[in-house]
């Protein structure tokens, strides 16, 4: 495909974070005009590579946008001959009327359905994306499992599955917040253990943009890969089900602790985002409650006690999509789990009718999807949840709409 692999990350309403993905020896220059023809440059511009790889990537931090722009990003050979362009927006994170979509297990083998699935996503045009798990397959080359990977190899694969994927070459930008789940931490069912743990976050951070920068106040980094990011008049807190991970605990002390103050501190309604399921001891696949029950019990044991603002789970790695009612009894108001995966990768039947999920309230299985809300600005007690399970073709397989109030 011509052109070079680009996404969007970090984005509020006067900055925004951009990765390019480029030949190590090919020499460019970065422009950005806005609509009115008025030209930018560049806050600051970053170079990563490895000495393995014959690819880099750049970082351009661009800052003093405005949100009644639309600008469009160039890129120039030594000559001044423009090689790429791309149209991309600053984000209004104010609490307001929002679509967000969640998606989750990009596998770039599955190519051929890989384009028609993100046309789908393209269609809802949705202003934030969240890719929260298994978006590389990084410990998958030619078919097999090689686990744990080093830097190099994961380097790899990443540029593979960047080079691929029609997403990144979207001519116009969305702006994408990231997790892992294990195939992109580089280690199957990976935890705490994994040799190249530091690595694999350097090179996921290398090709999602997310620095800690002053003109984005909305994110926040925890331990791990973990971050909180704040739109639209939500939280929304990444979480690193990988690197902490042990017999005993999904998330380890250390994160918790710092989730739990974060949430106290935001007093807001909050997306609570991992790349595995919450909720999923019906099944012999990874989940919290299957792998931690006594975590599990714990953890919101814990989130009762706060007493926050209401809270919902997300979740992807399953290969299908569902949502579950939580009773009550956990957190002291009912609430939900949403699980949206996946967007191109194999899929299985789910076996619901012999191994039944009891807190299903609707599912999709055996075909790619991925999930959209519709967000309103929520009220400090109560959230209106309205979204969709979208397939291929941008068909509606499942459509939903509740309500989570805490008796805060």
């Amino acid at each position: 495909m011509p052109g070079f692999p680009i996404l969007q990350g970090l984005t509020n309403a006067t900055s925004t974070q951009i990765a390019v993905i480029v030949p190590k020896a090919q020499t460019l220059s970065f422009e950005i005009a806005d609509s009115k023809g008025n030209l930018l440059q560049p806050k600051s511009v970053a170079r990563f590579s490895i000495e393995t790889s014959d690819t880099a990537v750049v970082h351009l931090r661009i800052s003093d946008l405005s949100l009644s722009q639309s600008y469009e990003l160039r890129l120039r050979d030594g000559p001044g001959n423009v090689l790429d362009r791309r149209t991309f927006r600053a984000l209004d994170l104010s609490p307001r009327r929002a679509k967000i979509a969640v998606a989750s297990c990009l596998y770039d083998a599955y190519l051929e359905p890989s384009r028609a699935m993100w046309k789908s996503v393209q269609d809802e045009k949705p202003d934030l994306l969240f890719l929260i798990g298994d978006n590389v397959y990084a410990e998958v080359a030619n078919g097999r499992f090689k686990s744990p990977m080093d830097e190099a190899s994961l380097w790899t694969r990443y540029v593979e599955t960047f080079l691929a994927l029609d997403f990144f070459r979207w001519k116009q930008l969305v702006p994408t917040v990231v997790t892992w789940d294990d195939h992109d931490y580089g280690m199957k069912d990976g935890d705490a253990t994994n040799p190249f743990k530091l690595e694999s976050q350097k090179v996921l951070e290398a090709f999602f943009p997310r620095a800690l920068s002053s003109e984005v106040p909305e994110f926040i980094k925890g331990p791990g890969l973990s971050s909180r990011f704040s739109a639209f008049g939500y939280g929304f807190f990444l979480l690193d089900n990988r690197s902490f991970r042990d017999l005993k605990t999904h998330f380890g002390a250390e994160q918790e602790t710092w989730l739990f103050s974060n949430l106290k501190a935001l007093r807001k309604p909050s997306w609570l985002i991992s790349g595995d399921q919450w909720f999923g001891a019906y099944h012999r696949f990874e989940s919290y409650e299957g792998r931690h029950p006594e975590s599990l019990k714990t953890f919101l044991e814990q989130l009762r006690i706060l007493k926050t603002s209401p809270v919902v789970f997300v979740s992807g790695d399953r290969h299908l999509s569902e949502v579950s009612k939580i009773e009550s009894k956990w957190l002291g108001y009912e609430t939900y789990e949403f699980t949206s995966s996946a967007l191109h990768s194999k899929t299985y039947p789910s076996n619901w009718n012999t191994i039944p999920n009891p807190r299903q309230i609707t599912g999709v299985d055996v075909k790619l999807n991925f999930m959209t809300f519709e967000l309103q600005p929520p009220e400090k007690n109560n959230v209106q949840l309205k979204g969709a399970i979208i397939g291929a073709n941008s068909e509606a397989l499942a459509n939903f709409e509740m309500s989570v109030r805490s008796k805060k």
